[in-house]
């Protein structure tokens, strides 16, 4: 499910925002989905090191 969001988040910024924002809503909608996915990043790479330990 997260996954199907971030893609959303992802479409939503670099389709659309990019080419009718401009200003703090553009840099606020290019924030938003790099902090997605450092989240993401994180997530993953507690979960490899979480089964690696097994």
């Amino acid at each position: 499910m997260a996954v199907i969001v971030a893609l959303l988040g992802m479409c939503k910024v670099f389709l659309l925002d990019m080419f009718q924002l401009k200003g703090m809503p553009l840099v606020l909608g290019v924030f938003s989905f790099s902090l997605v996915a450092v989240v993401g990043s994180i997530v993953s790479g507690r979960w490899q090191a979480g089964r690696a330990r097994k």
